[in-house]
């Protein structure tokens, strides 16, 4: 183990009590800061969230921020998705001027870049003259183009322009440049491991971009009793073309041809897609069944994840995912497609995944796998024990920064 490693952490989105990247930017600081000195290159819109938590709690000694942002005049750009892109590769390429600034006075041993988490998004960090790793990284998730025809026109558009970028990654001159120079390449699904060219998959590993929650360790999980009455499914997420969809309801619709007993459907969140999702059920009669509580407080979806006996997913695009662990970690089994972070959360032989075909294959196996554990209580017990403790033995935090640690002290003995 070599000691007193010096680390430069490249997270643009970093700031405590948060979800997504905003979150994993400062779990991944604060964790690797256990091991090693790290300094943390972030916006500077982001102190003041940083510099109030620090005063209210303790962090390690060995953590230090480093801000840095465009000009006022620019950030107007981050008002519109196309103007988030151009702002973020233009402060790619600030950070890295940044960086290699305080590197001459800082003699980093490592640079690392966390956030944004994605190959289809431009960083220049493979350009500072120290070892590098990046990621973990997604880009290559997406959906099958043969299900573009259950979504509405802007997912449609979104789907298409996305396979499209994916392609041109393999002529992309930067992604290349990132490979060759990465002395570690992270990926948080199996899809864009393939995206790595071949070349590289000696120094290709997959790691999610997030662990299980601490909070979540300690969970005991519900007791799964045999339903007299009712079943109860639930869902969380947001309401857009690749992850809860009128895919999720076509399923609920086919199952409920077949149960034809009651049932509950909790779906939590909310997003564009919520209209077209609420219609559906008035049109076909779900509404007794499906029941939206838009986006709740986290104490409210404990609730509901309590009073629920399956965890039930239709997206295609997730890397990490709270409310995967958060349902595995209370004793929920999980229904979910074979694909991208779900696939990896759960288990093989700790869920019933469905390999995304085709749509009409997908609505009649989801529909069965639902069919046959709300019908089999012993079958729902033996999936949520097989799935917490897949969780807990292969996807703790302390286990990926084990092995954050391992690879930094390979790559610096090269």
């Amino acid at each position: 183990m070599i000691k007193n490693k010096k680390v430069l952490i490249s997270a643009y989105s970093c700031e405590p009590g948060f979800s997504s990247e905003r979150e994993i930017g400062w779990k991944w600081s604060n964790l690797i800061s256990e091991f090693a000195e790290v300094y943390v290159l972030t916006r500077k819109s982001n102190q003041i969230t940083i510099e109030k938590y620090i005063e209210e709690n303790q962090i390690p000694c060995n953590l230090q921020f480093i801000y840095y942002d465009l000009p006022n005049w620019l950030k107007k750009w981050k008002k519109a998705e196309r103007g988030l892109y151009l702002y973020y590769t233009l402060w790619q390429f600030g950070a890295l001027l940044k960086a290699r600034e305080i590197h001459k006075k800082q003699n980093f041993d490592i640079v690392h870049y966390v956030t944004f988490g994605s190959l289809l998004l431009p960083n220049f960090m493979c350009f500072m003259p120290t070892k590098f790793v990046l990621g973990p990284v997604g880009g290559a998730e997406n959906v099958p183009l043969n299900f573009i025809n259950e979504f509405s026109t802007k997912g449609k558009i979104s789907e298409v322009i996305r396979h499209s970028i994916q392609k041109l990654q393999r002529i992309n001159p930067l992604f290349w440049i990132q490979c060759i120079k990465a002395d570690k390449i992270l990926v948080r699904t199996k899809e864009t491991k393939k995206m790595i060219p071949t070349i590289f998959s000696s120094k290709t590993e997959l790691m999610l971009e997030t662990g299980v929650p601490e909070e979540l360790m300690s969970y005991k999980s519900i007791n799964i009793n045999d339903r007299t009455s009712e079943i109860t499914f639930i869902t969380i997420g947001r309401f857009i073309h690749s992850k809860i969809n009128l895919l999720t309801l076509k399923v609920i619709l086919e199952f409920k041809r077949k149960y034809k007993k009651p049932f509950k459907f909790y779906i939590v969140g909310d997003g564009y897609e919520r209209k077209k999702l609420e219609n559906f059920c008035l049109e076909n009669d779900l509404k007794d069944n499906v029941i939206f509580t838009g986006w709740i407080e986290r104490n409210q979806v404990f609730e509901y994840l309590s009073k629920s006996d399956i965890y039930y997913s239709t997206t295609f695009k997730e890397g990490g995912t709270w409310a995967f662990f958060e349902a595995v970690a209370i004793g929920l089994p999980v229904v979910c497609l074979k694909i991208s972070g779900p696939d990896m959360i759960v288990g093989d032989n700790c869920g019933m995944k469905i390999d995304p075909s085709n749509p009409e294959k997908v609505i009649e196996d989801l529909s069965n796998a639902l069919l046959e554990l709300s019908n089999n209580s012993e079958k729902r017990k033996e999936l949520s024990n097989k799935a917490k403790d897949y969780l807990m033995g292969n996807l703790t935090w302390s286990q990926m920064m084990n092995r954050i640690e391992t690879i930094y002290d390979d790559i610096l003995k090269k």
